[in-house]
């Protein structure tokens, strides 16, 4: 967390909208300080093995978290249920992303409430809130839909989705990371998400994913929305973290059609007739190790061919990695320490980086990773029969 002294200056970019936009953060605001005394009487029971336990909790609503899950879901349990939640995934940060960065709400008011996590973005609405209500209750959804489980299977499974769904949100006030109000607009967010996707998901795995025409246009929609994502001073981690998962999503998109498109039957290993738990440990691994891999060389080649390229054209650039090592956390709310200007300064304008090659050698990697969770691993298992 940043030092008490440290003044932070933020242009929100719903301003813009005149007094609607004002009249509106700063009631989202006032929201976010009436639940200072509830994080208070939380923090009041805090210890030492309930913050660890409460920390491991909340990375399950993490990216990390989702890439180790999606690619176990689509390799091993169910493809199609993987490369929906994929989907489902890149819209919650997307949704997440762009609200957070338009309204630019600071965390709870720090004193007195004293975060055991440091963050790198901005506070409403709370990611983790929106992601944990659609992914875990989505799985739950599909399952009960298309699966004939037992009563009791289901109900074991209800109850783990719940305790998933819930621990996590209570996580999140319990680390003063985030309001009651952070939590219910992302809770309401989520069901809203939730509800609209179930009524396409069908839709769109059967026939808009079949179309190659359709991942065009939904590589157009990725290029568009990231060139008008909203990105105010002082940057934060969530450009990165957004484009990073909608191009994950892009992705296994397009991975889907190029399957579509070759012929290529793509199950996963419970999928099969008569699944073995070894051959499915083995190709969930080994297909990690794969992604990994072609992350890693992806990354060295796209690096290597954008920054010549740049330099071709006589374009000064460089290669600065926007992560949570990198980016000091936000300081939390305070009327001493937190301004909110009426319209961007020179100081906000001049603060801009020159180009930053980064983002865009990002992009083009989660894209092409995407491909390889739901294209490149069958191929991979087709080609080597296993």
């Amino acid at each position: 967390m940043a030092s008490p002294s440290t003044t932070l200056s933020v242009y929100p970019p719903i301003y813009r909208l005149g007094k609607v936009g004002k009249v509106l953060r700063d009631s989202l605001m006032k929201a976010i300080i009436r639940g200072t005394p509830v994080l208070m009487q939380i923090q009041s029971f805090r210890s030492p093995s309930v913050t660890t336990f409460m920390k491991g909790v909340s990375f399950l609503g993490e990216e990390e978290f989702y890439t180790i899950l999606v690619p176990f879901v689509t390799w091993t349990l169910n493809f199609k249920m993987g490369c929906l939640l994929a989907i489902l995934m890149g819209l919650g940060f997307c949704v997440g992303g762009f609200l957070k960065n338009i309204l630019c709400l600071p965390r709870p008011p720090s004193p007195p409430i004293v975060p055991a996590d440091h963050c790198h973005d901005w506070s409403f609405p709370s990611h983790h809130a929106i992601l944990n209500v659609t992914i875990p209750w989505y799985i739950w959804i599909f399952c009960y839909t298309r699966f004939n489980w037992s009563p009791l299977v289901l109900g074991i499974a209800f109850m783990g989705v719940s305790f998933w769904c819930f621990s996590i949100l209570f996580s999140r006030l319990y680390l003063g990371v985030h309001s009651p109000a952070d939590i219910m607009a992302g809770g309401i967010i989520g069901c809203l998400l939730l509800v609209g996707y179930l009524l396409v998901d069908d839709v769109l795995f059967k026939d808009l994913m079949s179309s190659l025409q359709f991942s065009f246009l939904c590589v157009l929609f990725m290029c568009a929305f990231l060139a008008f994502f909203p990105d105010p001073y002082p940057r934060t981690i969530i450009v990165s973290e957004t484009a990073g998962m909608l191009c994950v999503s892009i992705g296994v998109i397009v991975g889907v059609s190029l399957n579509r498109a070759l012929g290529l039957k793509a199950k996963a290993s419970f999928e099969e007739t008569d699944p073995l738990y070894i051959t499915a440990c083995l190709r969930y691994f080994v297909g990690i190790g794969v992604v990994l891999f072609c992350k890693f060389m992806f990354g060295i080649v796209t690096k290597f061919l954008v920054s010549n390229s740049l330099t071709l054209l006589g374009l000064q650039h460089h290669y600065t990695r926007i992560t949570s090592d990198v980016l000091p956390p936000l300081v939390h709310y305070s009327p001493d320490t937190f301004v909110v200007l009426d319209k961007p300064g020179e100081k906000l304008k001049s603060s801009i980086l020159p180009l930053n090659i980064y983002l865009p050698v990002k992009i083009i990697v989660y894209f092409l990773c995407g491909a390889c969770i739901s294209s490149g691993m069958f191929f991979l298992v087709h080609l080597c029969q296993f």
